[in-house]
């Protein structure tokens, strides 16, 4: 796998481009370049996924392994993050008339585009005679469970939605700043509490241990104004700031490296340290881009199709494992990402136009 981190990296870098030391990406937080980050995340999601159908053992996998362990689910930290940041600049815009379309527009649009994939693992779960309870094949459908597909994220990101639809909707009354801090606050709160109740009906800690990075994205785009005053004054105060960042981000992880790891234990999947450490990341990433910027249509696209291409990854994966691929790590590797591509430009194009046809 070294490899194709190697690769992946040299296209990383030939992309990169860093601003003077007195200057700054001052659109580092836009559509287009946030679709960038994820884009390169994605990578790292689809590097995830391949390990989970290969045994990677050798002697150049192990770097890769020991990155992957380090990483975590701090591979779609910055997923939740922009999403959350997004939520907050369209509602911030566009007021009440954003928060009343949350229902149609993000939770009802990216359910549909979830059980259309879905269904296509289950067809594949039939040809392939691989057997699930009935109870498991319809929770699937909601992100609960999963028949093959990823599923975890899904279901995060519906709760977030629907959370940020019960929070804000007081936006109704008044779109002042006070407001968007109230609802930000309700929605922190509420998040909490959701972690919370998915720990005591014994979820696995990734579905809840990355939530609180969603209202992060939140307070961000609310307070980003006043960070961007201070971080951007001048060099010296942003090289202090980010390493500042680059010191909670080393010593909260270390903290959580030394504690042993127990899956349902509230203490330490919800503890100060994971919050440290799963904040410090994103903020560290968020202070990169304000001097890095990426350049690259490889990214770029990626970014632009991230749902498709997270959600029909496992595709190929699970079809070349079924006839014995999986015993060629680096052709596996080159056919999953081979065929993914198309299999998302295909798909986004059909749920295009069905989604158009969708009148609500």
């Amino acid at each position: 796998m070294i490899v194709f981190l190697g690769i992946f990296a040299v296209i990383l870098l030939i992309g990169c481009r860093a601003t003077s030391v007195k200057e700054f990406n001052t659109d580092y937080m836009s559509k287009d370049n946030t679709n960038i980050v994820k884009g390169v995340f994605v990578v790292f999601v689809f590097f995830s996924h391949c390990t989970q159908y290969l045994t990677l053992n050798g002697p150049l996998d192990k770097p890769y392994m020991d990155i992957r362990h380090f990483m975590g689910q701090m591979i779609v930290a910055m997923f939740l993050f922009y999403s959350g940041y997004g939520i907050m600049e369209s509602i911030s815009k566009k007021s009440f008339g954003y928060v009343k379309k949350i229902p149609i527009r993000r939770i009802l649009k990216t359910l549909i585009n979830f059980d259309i994939i879905v269904l296509l693992y289950l067809i594949l779960d039939i040809i392939f005679k691989t057997q699930y309870k009935w109870s498991d094949i319809l929770l699937s459908f909601v992100g609960w469970t999963s028949i093959g597909n990823s599923n975890w994220y899904i279901l995060a990101i519906l709760i977030l939605y629907a959370l940020s639809f019960f929070a804000f909707l007081p936006i109704k009354f008044s779109n002042k700043k006070s407001m968007h801090i109230l609802c930000a606050t309700i929605m922190t709160i509420i998040t909490v509490g959701v972690a919370f109740l998915l720990f005591r009906v014994n979820r696995e800690s990734y579905y809840y241990n990355t939530l609180l990075i969603y209202p992060l994205g939140i307070w961000y785009s609310i307070l980003k104004p006043y960070i961007d005053k201070f971080v951007m004054r001048n060099h010296i105060i942003y090289f202090v700031v980010l390493l500042i960042g680059l010191f909670a981000f080393i010593y909260s992880h270390n903290h959580i490296a030394d504690q042993p790891y127990l899956e349902n234990d509230l203490h330490f999947t919800l503890s100060l340290p994971y919050t440290l450490w799963s904040f410090a990341f994103t903020l560290f990433i968020v202070l990169l881009t304000m001097k890095l910027r990426i350049k690259s249509f490889v990214f770029t696209w990626l970014g632009e199709h991230i749902f498709t291409v997270y959600m029909l990854q496992r595709v190929p994966m699970m079809i070349l494992k079924q006839i014995g691929l999986d015993q060629y790590k680096y052709l596996f590797v080159i056919i999953s990402l081979v065929t993914s591509i198309p299999l998302a430009i295909a798909f986004d194009a059909l749920f295009k136009k069905l989604w158009s046809k969708i009148k609500i």
